[in-house]
């Protein structure tokens, strides 16, 4: 959290508890910046934020004021209970009926995730797709088929290397949308009836995966603020044979919570640690295998953004971990031996 957000949520804090009421004037600009110890710039980001959540204003030459009919907080979602057992997914029918409804134009679907269509620029989005169909070379409609374009594969391989990660562009597949690759990933590494471990509450289009794919989700509890619940993952994993974790780390859906770098860390972590001896055994083989193809002069590639010498286990009983803000990693045809 950066600091203006966190004076911003003290200031918040004080609303509500009533510290600092209705038309009361907000410390000023100098004088926050004086008493707490933070710059000006500080304080005036924290009351612009503020001001976004209707909770002060400003008035000129005078100052902020808390407004006269702030808005009444919201209590925060109850987390789930984390329930010890594997479930068959059954929603498709509720999803669906939900989801139509939102054609109805009578009524306003606040439940839903989609904005208005009257929204759209549909005259310049026309425009402009009329302007790239004149200029399109026919033969995109082939080179765009699967694996995907060469040079948007290229300009990923690039970004990737930007950011440390050597990934040659022959093992990237570009797909329609996240839940293509999420879906692909899954199948990679599961088999009807195998479990997954899902966050609770899920986003619905997980749920679908899913029951499409005849997998069984076992739920772990997200907290509002707090993300998944990393000690119940890790007592999911060693109960049950789990063979991938599908979590979304930012912005999570339904619950919005978004987690810092180290608890995304502790994710993977988790669902990557042997905890068997058999399991040791394997990574340790691996390991030793990787570093002898290394001395051959064979080459050996991270797969795994952050260390450069990370290296990572992955178990059987947690083949994936396919998280937004991470890439599940590259899908490649590997040979028996």
């Amino acid at each position: 959290m950066k600091r203006y957000e966190k004076f911003a949520d003290d200031i918040a804090e004080l609303i509500r508890s009533g510290v600092l009421g209705p038309g009361q004037r907000v410390p000023s600009v100098r004088y926050a910046s004086q008493t707490y110890g933070v710059s000006p710039s500080t304080v005036f980001q924290a009351y612009y934020l503020l001001e976004r959540r209707g909770l002060i204003r400003a008035r000129p030459r005078s100052g902020y004021f808390v407004n006269t009919h702030a808005p009444s907080p919201f209590s925060e979602p109850v987390v789930s209970e984390h329930v010890h057992e594997s479930t068959e997914v059954d929603v498709s029918e509720l999803v669906f009926s939900v989801l139509d409804s939102i054609k109805d134009p009578t009524t306003v679907p606040f439940g839903s995730a989609f904005p208005s269509p009257m929204l759209f620029p549909l005259p310049r989005l026309a425009r402009s797709l009329a302007s790239a169909s004149r200029e399109m070379d026919p033969r995109l409609v082939v080179t765009d088929m699967s694996p995907g374009n060469p040079q948007l594969r290229r300009q990923i391989a690039l970004r990737y290397m930007v950011g440390g990660l050597m990934l040659p562009m022959e093992e990237l597949l570009i797909t329609n949308g996240a839940l293509e690759a999420l879906n692909l990933c899954l199948q990679a590494v599961t088999e009807p009836g195998d479990l997954v471990a899902i966050e609770a509450p899920a986003f619905y289009a997980c749920l679908q995966v899913l029951e499409r794919l005849k997998l069984k989700a076992v739920e772990i509890p997200v907290h509002p603020r707090d993300g998944i619940d990393l000690n119940a993952l890790a007592k999911s994993l060693e109960r049950y044979p789990i063979k991938a974790c599908w979590t979304m780390t930012s912005f999570q859906n339904p619950m919005g919570a978004t987690l810092p770098e180290a608890k995304k860390t502790g994710i993977g972590g988790t669902a990557a640690h042997p905890s068997s001896a058999a399991d040791r055994r394997r990574c340790v083989r691996r390991v030793v295998l990787r570093a002898t193809r290394a001395k051959a002069g064979q080459s050996v590639r991270h797969r795994r953004a952050g260390d450069a010498l990370r290296l990572v286990c992955q178990k059987p009983r947690a083949g994936l971990t396919a998280s937004a803000g991470w890439r599940p990693g590259a899908l490649r045809k590997r040979s028996s031996g």
